[in-house]
């Protein structure tokens, strides 16, 4: 794990705990405003995240409010069956409707979490508002904890990248649900990332009853954004190669088996659709079902096989042809 600053709330790095809840309609304010640019410029360590939960079985959430991280908002690691039930998270803006002026301060980050659940929530963030992550490089590798069974529902979600998974996976993500969830002024619905040197696997992801409504000018098509249904296996970068493959390694990633059902998203300042893997390993078995994506560009799929589209409506904001 790479060394922070000591959160607001933190286990001890080691300690195995259970049964650990966090309750009540109180409010963990980080002051990261504050923090923000002393900890980016300090040689010692990275920004702090707000709450950080360690080795925990049985982590329970309960109508708190966690604000202004100078980074992640919320970081259970290395956690089994945790449920977040109500909770509030923002790290976008002020109470005033400000922006913090914050970046990379991600709402919620399961990492190498088993059997979690997300429920009933508000999260408002200027980067992803869940992004769930299995380990970085080959220190995920060598501790070989993915992250699964993981059911986020009825949450609500404002500006940022919606719910990601990746890029860090090096131990691994699979069997994901993502259900019945609004998104307003978010970049993607679906945000499924990695790139070469990243390595692990994602897979047997699922986005069902979902919509998406973006009318935030600030939100650009960048190598950060793709699309409002972004598979990227590029994530990041400006310039890469969909043409020669490169030699297949350990660290080379892989994305498969994703299902995309019952969605509406409509974005003028994007792509509907994008689907990008590596020339030297494909996305492969991506559903795609009863879907109306308005944008203001065209689709992408290319290094991606047994691609199935039913029912798919793709409509240029402004043109009425489909």
């Amino acid at each position: 794990m790479q060394k922070n600053f000591t959160c607001i709330l933190n286990t001890r790095p080691g300690e195995k705990l259970k049964n650990l809840a966090i309750t009540g309609e109180g409010v963990i304010d980080a002051n990261g405003a504050v923090l923000f640019e002393k900890e980016l410029n300090a040689p010692e360590a990275n920004r702090s995240n707000a709450v950080c939960i360690q080795n925990t079985d049985g982590l329970y959430l309960d109508g708190i409010t966690i604000r202004e991280a100078p980074f992640w908002c919320l970081h259970p690691v290395f956690c089994r069956h945790v449920t977040m039930y109500g909770i509030t998270i923002d790290t976008g803006r002020d109470k005033n409707g400000n922006p913090y002026g914050l970046f990379n301060g991600d709402g919620i980050d399961p990492d190498s979490c088993f059997d979690v659940r997300i429920l009933h929530s508000s999260i408002t963030s200027q980067d992803d508002c869940i992004a769930l992550k299995a380990g970085r490089y080959g220190a995920g590798r060598e501790d070989a904890v993915p992250t699964e069974h993981v059911r986020i529902s009825n949450c609500r979600f404002f500006l940022g990248f919606g719910v990601a998974i990746g890029s860090e996976s090096s131990a691994g993500i699979r069997d994901v649900l993502v259900q019945d969830c609004s998104f307003s002024d978010s970049f993607s619905i679906a945000t499924v990332k990695n790139r070469r040197g990243k390595a692990g696997y994602i897979e047997n992801i699922t986005y069902d009853h979902c919509t998406l409504t973006d009318r935030d000018p600030k939100i650009k098509e960048c190598i950060w954004f793709r699309g409002v249904i972004n598979i990227d296996q590029s994530y990041g970068e400006e310039n890469f190669d969909r043409v020669h493959p490169e030699k297949i390694t350990e660290d080379t990633p892989y994305i498969g088996d994703i299902t995309i059902t019952n969605l509406f998203c409509s974005s003028p300042y994007g792509k509907p659709i994008y689907i990008c893997g590596l020339p030297e390993r494909h996305i492969r078995h991506v559903t795609l079902k009863n879907i109306v994506a308005e944008g203001a560009d065209g689709c992408i799929i290319a290094n991606a096989d047994d691609i199935c589209m039913e029912n798919v409506s793709v409509r240029l904001i402004g043109d009425d042809s489909v």
